[in-house]
């Protein structure tokens, strides 16, 4: 286990280096070293890419010897508080990628306000040419990424569609990258 909960052992941090749109994490579990990278296009010159709530996952091995890895994304990014909602989700293929989204069933779009307030409606997404689904882990549900990673890492795209952004003078508006109907 790199990151999160869990029952597995927690893996040995033995680096961590934050760039301006990278953050790469190295550990060492039962002798394997283990990247994980996350980057996020923060491209200063175009707002729509800086704007979109999208971040590669990349995870990579030092050997040449695949190894099997799996990725959760649990559900209690998407709502905020400490009772589980009823969750809702979905798995599709499309054009060789493999997808899967994850959000609350019931969506109170825009209906509270302030600091410190998950993800709580809109729905997070996992997109890979490796297998992706939705589905019921540990008592929560989850985004599934399950790959082999060595010299060619596993690769994921996280994104989030909150649907709304903004409540613009009583219009819910859309965030900026979808402004067009992106």
């Amino acid at each position: 286990r790199l990151l999160g909960h869990g029952s597995s052992p927690a893996a040995e941090l033995t680096g961590c280096s934050v760039q301006p749109t990278i953050t790469k994490l190295e550990y060492r579990i039962d002798g394997a070293d283990i990247s994980l990278s996350f980057c996020t296009p923060l491209l200063l010159d175009d707002l729509e890419q800086m704007s979109m709530p999208v971040t590669m996952l990349k995870l990579e091995t030092g050997s040449d010897l695949p190894a099997r890895a799996k990725v959760l994304l649990h559900d209690d990014i998407c709502y905020n508080g400490m009772t589980h909602p009823e969750m809702a989700g979905n798995s599709a293929q499309d054009s060789g990628l493999r997808l899967a989204a994850i959000g609350k069933r019931q969506q109170n779009m825009l209906g509270h306000s302030g600091d410190h307030i998950c993800i709580d409606w809109g729905y997070a997404w996992m997109v890979s040419d490796a297998s992706v689904s939705f589905s019921r882990q540990a008592g929560h549900y989850a985004l599934k990424l399950e790959g082999e990673a060595g010299k060619n890492p596993l690769w994921a795209v996280l994104a989030y569609d909150d649907m709304a952004s903004i409540c613009y003078f009583g219009v819910p508006t859309k965030a900026w990258y979808a402004r067009n109907g992106r």
